[in-house]
């Protein structure tokens, strides 16, 4: 029988930080993803080489994934905090998101479901356009820069 490689995992500097925090806060919760995502955490190699990153799912990209031999899924891959719709995202946190953050295109994964059961992840592509970010997250970003409440428009006199 042939043995899987694990795939190495590679990061964008500007994820990572966002993510160990995350990882600490995880563990703190004793969420059931924390060892799993934790390890993978450890084994990133954090660049800032866009070609690099091109082909590698990170947060706030599109990616297209088969879990198993099924069929091709297409999501966001979020941090948990800017999570807001199943049929568009796939959360950092779930089994199949911390399994496929930081893999390349082409790179099998396994890991386990939340029962227990084992599955096998394909990274299909990576959408090359610019990064998303979600609304929650844009108007916390402005709110944090500019210390003041977010104002969606002007208000009536």
């Amino acid at each position: 029988m042939r043995s899987l490689n694990i795939p190495a995992v590679v990061l964008p500097q500007a994820d990572y930080a966002r993510l160990e925090q995350l990882a600490i806060r995880v563990s703190v919760e004793r969420h059931p993803l924390a060892p799993f995502f934790a390890s993978e955490l450890n084994r990133a190699r954090v660049t800032h080489d866009r070609s690099v990153l091109s082909e590698v799912a990170s947060l706030d990209r599109w990616i297209a994934y088969r879990v198993d031999w099924g069929s091709t899924e297409n999501r966001c891959l979020v941090h948990p905090d800017d999570y807001v719709c199943q049929e568009r995202q796939l959360s950092v946190l779930s089994p199949e998101g911390a399994a496929v953050l930081g893999i390349g295109v082409g790179d099998r994964m396994p890991f386990e479901d939340a029962q227990g059961k084992p599955h096998l992840i394909t990274l299909m592509s990576v959408d090359t356009g610019p990064k998303v970010v979600s609304f929650s997250r844009a108007v916390r970003t402005r709110t944090a820069a500019n210390d003041e409440p977010y104002d969606p428009g002007p208000s009536a006199a």
